[in-house]
């Protein structure tokens, strides 16, 4: 019979460490979860920044896309232009 308390006292003592450090662990779930909130907003503001880095790279290749358009058609007006200039050039200095 003294036995079987004393195993009982064991198992009683047992549950009761066993629910001290479960205390322990809910204690620092509140902090856990804070900390997790903070870093995944920290990550959100990181990914908001690349996407806004990723919109404006997009906007200059675009840009470069539509300058080189209008190099191209200046360049192409310039070598249409050439040959009637250089004529005029010609036809000043003959006069």
């Amino acid at each position: 019979m003294r036995a079987r308390l004393d195993g009982l006292k064991n198992h009683l003592r047992a549950k009761d460490d066993e629910l001290g450090r479960k205390g322990l662990e809910m204690e620092g779930l509140p902090r856990s979860l804070r900390e997790a909130k903070a870093e995944n907003k920290r990550l959100q503001a990181e990914l908001d920044k690349g996407s806004e880095a990723k919109a404006e790279i997009d906007r200059v290749k675009a840009e470069l896309v539509k300058e080189r358009g209008h190099s191209a058609t200046l360049t192409d007006c310039y070598n249409l232009m050439e040959p009637k200039m250089e004529a005029l050039r010609q036809e000043y200095n003959d006069t």
